[in-house]
């Protein structure tokens, strides 16, 4: 179910100084003049992990350095060149019903952007959400348990250029193993390695969708991302990866949010502004 919110008139030098100092979403140097196309920022989930680590908010409303995760994605889609937003949420979920009506519409009116609230009655996954949204043509997702600074504008680009029916931002992680490794030859222990650590290329959870993609998921079925992605892959529609080395965090516990403070007080400059005033 989809639930409209109206943005309210807007002064339009406040949202002409505030857009000037948008992200660059063109080549290097230049400025994007395209219109950017629907954004989806997935909250649909029941944040457990957080709530036994942190406390008892849904982890979109957990705040990074004074500003929520949830706003903090809005705004890096605005910054971006995002004007139409939809924010999938479990109709069970209230208090972020009531910060999307109240300070998520204050965001979008500063801006002449669109907000939209998508209601699961039932839990949907990690991307059944986007079978039942109305969109037309590609739709950028973020998860709003992540903090990246990818260029969605250069994502945008090589999805099209690629003929995908979907694309994923990957990147690379470093995992340190808590256990000392051992290589076997023959019986013996060749080799022994304490807490080794080992790059591994993953997901950023960031993905856009081309209506295909959409059209393969299906109105108000439950899906998740490897399931798409195995379903396309057997039915001939290509998933592009688009590979990345912008800040990325994945925000889903008390240790989590001290790991995204910590990234991006470092990297403050490659980070949405933290609110529009």
């Amino acid at each position: 179910m989809s639930v409209y919110i109206h943005t309210k008139s807007y002064n339009r030098n406040r949202a002409a100084a505030f857009l000037a100092g948008r992200w660059e979403v063109g080549a290097a140097g230049s400025r994007e003049s395209r219109r950017m196309p629907a954004a989806v920022i997935m909250a649909g989930g029941r944040s457990s992990r957080m709530r036994a680590t942190y406390g008892p908010e849904h982890k979109a409303l957990v705040e990074v350095l004074g500003v929520s995760l949830l706003e903090r994605n809005l705004t890096g889609l605005i910054v971006q060149g995002f004007d139409d937003v939809t924010i999938a949420v479990a109709a069970s979920e209230g208090t972020i019903h009531e910060w999307a009506r109240s300070r998520g519409q204050d965001l979008a009116a500063s801006t002449g952007a669109r907000l939209t609230l998508y209601l699961e009655e039932e839990p949907l996954g990690t991307i059944g959400a986007l079978g039942a949204i109305s969109t037309t043509g590609a739709t950028v997702v973020v998860n709003v348990d992540n903090l990246s600074a990818i260029d969605l504008g250069a994502f945008l680009r090589e999805h099209e250029a690629s003929g995908a029916a979907m694309s994923v931002a990957v990147h690379v992680e470093r995992f340190s193993i808590p256990f000392g490794e051992v290589r076997v030859a023959d019986g013996c222990v060749v080799e022994y390695s304490e807490k080794p650590e080992r790059s591994l290329l993953i997901s950023s959870g960031t993905y856009v969708l081309g209506r295909t993609a959409c059209e393969q998921i299906g109105s108000g079925r439950r899906c998740n991302v490897p399931e798409l992605v195995r379903s396309l892959n057997t039915r001939g529609g290509r998933v592009h990866a688009f590979k990345h080395d912008s800040p990325w965090i994945d925000v889903n516990d008390a240790a989590g949010v001290a790991r995204a403070e910590a990234l991006v007080a470092r990297h403050a400059d490659r980070f949405s502004p933290a609110a529009v005033k």
